[in-house]
Formats: structure tokens, sequence, C-alpha cells
């Protein structure tokens, strides 16, 4: 083991990693998204060789629904698929675990490998983060997750309908169009930033001086069709994105609402319920005028 005392720090480096010791005894008293993001920007200052071991926060993404067009990688496998069955094709794991409702959801979609397949990728949404952070039941709880993840929930309804599956690891090509598209990135740079702040190793394709595509390390799945083994991507898919609608509050209504409360003392207050009604019920009716048949997705 090496001992800090035996090497020369730098100061600057030092001072890092004493903020470094302070973040992380923030995050042990009263953890934050902020606090959190913080040691991950500290470490990568004292170590910028690090890179797909720490699993980043993942970013908000914006209202968006998957478009049911059909969308495929070029694929570069690591290792040729059409190995034997083996029983570990079958079995459970720590991240492929089969509780009662991956069981049940495995039933409800007939124990079919296309409606499995195809279920799990148009509701399952996408995060980008890179490793194994929820296996398959967080996966199906949250109904969200990134390329392993979603991989190992599909591996869990497989398996657990008798259809033998694996992961597939590789390296895949994607458009900087496509790729925008998948993470919620609004520029090539921003979308090649979700991804490498994410801790997903990515190498840019330039070509001349704009990026085109990016390479990156993925995750898929291969099942079994009783001859040949199947490649299936369940975490990439195309989104169709809805901006939420703009509006500026009623100031005349927010006041009447606020009239309509008064303080008697501390943490006491007097509320006049016939005016906080007549107020309600003017906002309902100017939002109503606001948002006409819209949804609440598409009004959000």
């Amino acid at each position: 083991m090496k001992s800090w005392a035996s090497h020369w720090i730098p100061p600057e480096k030092l001072d890092n990693a004493r903020r470094l010791i302070y973040e992380l005894d923030n995050i042990i008293i009263n953890p934050s998204i902020d606090q959190i993001d913080s040691v991950l920007k500290l470490i990568e200052i004292l170590d910028p060789e690090v890179q797909g071991e720490i699993l980043a926060t993942k970013p908000e993404l914006p209202n968006r629904t998957v478009d049911t067009k059909v969308n495929a990688f070029k694929v570069r496998p690591v290792k040729a698929t059409g190995a034997p069955v083996t029983d570990a094709d079958l079995a459970e794991t720590p991240e492929i675990v089969f509780t009662e409702a991956i069981i049940a959801k495995a039933a409800e979609l007939n124990h079919d490998v296309v409606d499995i397949f195809t279920w799990v990728r148009f509701n399952i949404d996408y995060e980008p983060y890179y490793g194994s952070m929820k296996g398959s039941n967080e996966t199906l709880v949250d109904m969200a997750g990134n390329d392993c993840d979603q991989s190992s929930f599909l591996l869990a309804l497989l398996r657990a309908s008798g259809i033998p599956s694996r992961y597939v690891r590789g390296d895949v090509e994607l458009k900087i169009e496509d790729l925008m598209n998948w993470t919620g990135g609004k520029t090539p740079e921003a979308a090649v930033a979700i991804m490498q702040r994410n801790k997903i190793p990515t190498t840019i394709i330039y070509k001349f001086d704009a990026i085109e595509g990016v390479i990156f390390d993925h995750i898929w799945v291969e099942a079994f069709d009783g001859h040949n083994w199947r490649l299936m991507d369940p975490s990439f898919k195309t989104y169709i994105y809805t901006e939420g609608m703009a509006f500026d509050l009623d100031d005349s209504a927010m006041a009447s609402f606020a009239d309509s409360i008064s303080e008697v003392n501390e943490n006491i207050y007097l509320i006049d319920h016939n005016a906080m009604k007549t107020s309600l019920e003017a906002q309902g009716d100017w939002l109503k005028g606001i948002a006409g048949n819209s949804t609440v997705g598409e009004f959000l």
C-alpha cells in the first residue's frame, strides 16, 4: 500500500484533496445532488483518467414520448454470437431477479419474445448513465434505466419466460442527430457532454471541424429463438419531444388569492373561504382559456 506521506503532492492538488474530503463529509451529513456533483468534479480534477468507473447523477430530461419508428445501431460486437445455450442463460443474478412483479409482467406479455421486447423498448424510458445502477426490478419500478439496466430487465422477463438470453457488450456508432434525440441534448456539443459527464466511454467522430457522430461503450441483449441468437437493443429509441406552453401568472388573480388569507398571530391564519373559492375559480377559468384542449403533459 502506498502512503500519501511518501510522495510529494503539489499544493493545488492537496487543496483539492482536502476539498474532496470536506464534500464527502457533507454528503454523509446531508446528501444532495449538488454535493454529489461537486465530489464528481473534484475526482475528475484529482484523476483526469477516471472514465466509466463512477456513476454520475442523471440529468433531467424534457417531456418526450417514444416514436415507434424502427432504428438500429451499427453494432460492433466484441464477440461472435451463436455460442451454445448454457444454464447461465436462464439463471437469476444479482441484477436479473425474478420478482413477483417481473413474473406477472412476463405472463401478461404471453411469455412471447417479440411482445416482451416490444413492450420494454416502447415503455421503459432511457436515462444516460454508466454501469448497472438499478437492476431488473428497480428498472420496472422506475419505468426507466440506462442500456445496462434495461438489458437486465429485458433479460429477467425473457429468462422468467424460459427463453435463454444473455448480455452483449461492444462499441456502437451513432450519428450525432440520433444521439441528440436519444439523450435530449439540443446541440451536438450538449449531447456529447451528456454522455461524457455521465461517464459513458465515448469517442467523438469529426468531419472537418463538425461533430458527425460518436462511438461509445454499449450493452444490449441476445435471445435464443430455438435456432439462432437474435440481437435486441431495448434502450435505443427515437423520441418525439413536446414543448411546454409558456404563460405568465395572472398577477391580479394571485393577489386576490393572497388577500383571502390573513395572519391573526404567529402560525395562526384566518381564511376567507368565499374569497378563496372565487379566486380559485377565476384562475381555473383563466388556465382553461390558455390550455384549451391540451393534455396535462402538453400543458406542463
